[in-house]
């Protein structure tokens, strides 16, 4: 780091570790005796110590996924950076130099992304441009490939990469009278017991699709497994959690489980053996949708509406951040607009509930002592707490009477 060495001036001073291990010190003054030109030196002399070996970002990418995102990460978080890195960063950094890489062509490529024309599904499709928290996913991507290039000793500056600013996230979920609606128009058998405990646990898709019966155990699902691309992993976060069966789920699940074949997976296709997909799920819940007259929605809005019902009837965020399985209480707070109404509660400062408009009543003891007594004994055993509640009084009266009732609780005590 830049350093001031007393009558030399202001010095580049830096360890850098070169590619092949070795330690190189980078120690050269300033041309410009200021903190700022000694740092703009020590960058650019590490620059160029690192830049013969700092491969491109094609280049690079390669590394990335085969011994980094391949061995790190669950296969569907390896499929989307894969995809971030393949159609979006490749094309526009592919023949550029990590080191070459600036916060002004990541400004370029961000104005780039949001001008950008989606491919439309129909012809007839409105035109549709990439959204804010998409971009933001390829930042995210692109900066934890140039930070992973500077812990392996190819890049030794990481240049800024600021995220997009988001609005809140619309929480898209039923109305109690659709979710009651979504499960009365369904027969007995899978596809209502499918609704019910979607509606009633908050499961993701993949938990439901991986949901085994040994999983479900004394009024409880226990959520060990979740699909995702036809395999079988561990849930989103890698946090296994218990979810408890209301009566309705509970009722539901036990009659399912006595009318379905023997076969281990909760809910499976129609033959029973092989494991439901997304698209087989998402095909279940939109005919659901269709029988009970209510608007097509995708399962996780089910999810959304278990957890928009626990907020607006009260439950505590916490509590519902524990249900979903949420790592991080932020992402559960998109809720908590719809908790009752909450204007009123500081109306609670404005009441005198008995017993706490009296200093004397706050301590429901016998009196027997006067007041200079009490103030005697107090002044011998200062431990007891009463030092502080006998200075926040305002009158000599109300200090009589806290002293009062202070050894009054002495004398009760023993």
């Amino acid at each position: 780091m830049a350093r001031k060495i007393p009558g030399k001036g202001w010095f580049a001073d830096k360890t850098v570790r070169l590619p092949d291990g070795r330690r190189h010190r980078i120690r050269e003054r300033s041309p410009v005796q200021t903190r700022e030109a000694a740092e703009a030196l020590e960058q650019q002399r590490t620059r160029e110590l690192l830049s013969p070996q700092s491969p491109t970002l094609a280049a690079f990418s390669v590394r990335f996924l085969s011994e980094y995102a391949a061995t790190r990460n669950k296969r569907t978080e390896f499929e989307n950076k894969k995809r971030h890195i393949l159609r979006h960063l490749v094309p526009f950094f592919g023949e550029t130099r990590l080191d070459e890489i600036t916060p002004s062509m990541v400004a370029t490529f961000v104005a780039l992304k949001l001008a950008e024309e989606t491919p439309k599904k129909r012809k007839d499709a409105p035109t549709r441009h990439p959204s804010r928290k998409s971009v933001n996913l390829y930042l995210g991507t692109l900066r934890r490939m140039l930070t992973l290039a500077r812990e392996w000793g190819v890049l030794a500056v990481v240049p800024r990469v600021e995220p997009l600013k988001l609005a809140d996230p619309r929480v898209d979920y039923l109305t109690f009278a659709e979710a009651r609606a979504l499960v009365d128009a369904q027969p007995a058998g899978m596809t209502r017991a499918l609704v019910v405990v979607a509606l009633r646990t908050g499961l993701r898709a993949g938990e439901l699709m991986a949901l085994r019966w040994e999983h479900v155990h004394a009024g409880k699902l226990h959520i060990r497994e979740a699909a995702a691309l036809g395999e079988v992993g561990s849930p989103k976060g890698g946090r296994s959690r218990d979810v408890p069966l209301s009566q309705e789920a509970r009722e539901e699940i036990e009659s399912w489980r006595r009318a379905c074949p023997a076969r281990p997976l909760v809910f499976a296709c129609v033959d029973g053996r092989r494991m439901m997909t997304k698209s087989a799920l998402r095909h279940f819940i939109f005919s659901a949708c269709v029988a009970a007259g209510i608007r097509k929605v995708r399962p996780h809005v089910l999810r959304h509406t278990f957890a928009s019902h626990l907020v607006m009837r009260g439950v505590p965020i916490a509590k519902v951040q524990q249900l979903l399985g949420h790592t991080d209480i932020r992402v559960t707070m998109r809720y908590a607009h719809l908790a009752p109404e909450t204007d009123s509660a500081v109306d609670v400062l404005d009441s005198r509930p008995e017993g706490h408009g009296n200093p004397a009543a706050t301590l429901p003891w016998d009196r027997g002592i006067s007041a200079e007594k009490g103030l005697r004994r107090l002044d011998s055993n200062p431990s007891r707490g009463y030092v502080a509640r006998l200075r926040k009084c305002a009158t000599t009266r109300q200090k009589a009477a806290i002293l009062e009732v202070a050894e009054g609780g002495r004398k009760r005590g023993n």
